[in-house]
């Protein structure tokens, strides 16, 4: 008799380890948290693929998940890390925006009003090593384009790169690599503010949309700064009005930025 009760002790006991297992469920759940590893601005896959999975689960089966709380922190983590991200990608187009705004206030002020469209316009119409190719081909004799870019170099030269009065007749290869260098950085970061411009309405957008309501007030002031940063970002890549008033904005703009960004700083 003893025997037989302590086999029904030892089978029930069994059964009740049994009922405390873990479900494949919740297993293969822990096992995509552990993925996880080391988050970084490329987690987010495995991040919602883990939440997604969690979210499927039971409430008993959500019960079992020893290492939710990794999954928390990788969240948290996440987060921080695309904030501080956003909080960059601004800081960095307002810099290219000040680059930008300096060099056309100091092509204004060289050249002044009269000559400021004409000499930006012989800037913008440079954007690769055509000219320089073009110009090179000449001096060997060949057949060129090379008349056709003359006019738009000279136009960049006299009145935007030297502060010398360098004749035409002095041109050179260097003369023109540098000229065509210097024109193709200016485009290139024109191209790279009205890109980024686009880029971050978007992602600020979509961040909002998933974020915790942690970051509430760090995107209310976000969205302030980025309206600034985007209105000063257009007044960069289009001049306009009197030199004062082109300076009086811009220190305007300065101003209403530094404020939003040192908010934004405090957040990260």
């Amino acid at each position: 008799m003893k025997k037989v009760i302590v086999f029904l002790l030892l089978a029930a006991m069994m059964c009740s380890l049994c009922a405390c297992g873990k479900s494949k469920e919740a297993e293969a759940v822990e096992g995509l948290i552990a993925e996880i590893g080391k988050v970084s601005t490329d987690s987010r896959g495995k991040i919602e693929e883990a939440e997604s999975a969690y979210n499927a689960l039971s409430d008993k089966d959500k019960q079992a998940v020893e290492n939710y709380s990794i999954l928390e922190d990788a969240k948290s983590t996440l987060e921080n890390i695309e904030y501080c991200d956003l909080v960059s990608r601004i800081k960095e187009m307002n810099e290219n925006s000040d680059m930008i705004t300096s060099q056309i206030y100091d092509i204004w002020d060289f050249v002044g009003v009269d000559l400021v469209g004409y000499a930006l316009t012989c800037i913008r119409g440079i954007t690769d090593e055509a000219p320089l190719e073009a110009y090179k081909l000449s001096q060997n004799g060949e057949s060129s384009d090379w008349d056709d870019y003359w006019y738009t170099v000279v136009g960049v030269v006299k009145y935007t790169l030297y502060e010398d009065d360098r004749l035409y007749e002095d041109f050179n290869e260097e003369t023109i690599a540098d000229t065509v260098s210097t024109c193709i950085a200016f485009n290139v970061i024109c191209e790279a503010i009205d890109i980024e411009n686009t880029a971050l309405a978007n992602d600020i957008k979509a961040f909002k949309k998933s974020c915790s309501d942690e970051y509430t007030e760090a995107m209310d002031n976000m969205d302030e700064w980025y309206l600034e940063s985007s209105l000063y970002a257009e007044f960069a890549l289009n001049e306009s009005g009197s030199l004062t008033s082109y300076r009086t904005q811009k220190d305007e703009y300065d101003v209403k930025i530094k404020r939003y960004q040192k908010i934004a700083e405090s957040y990260e």
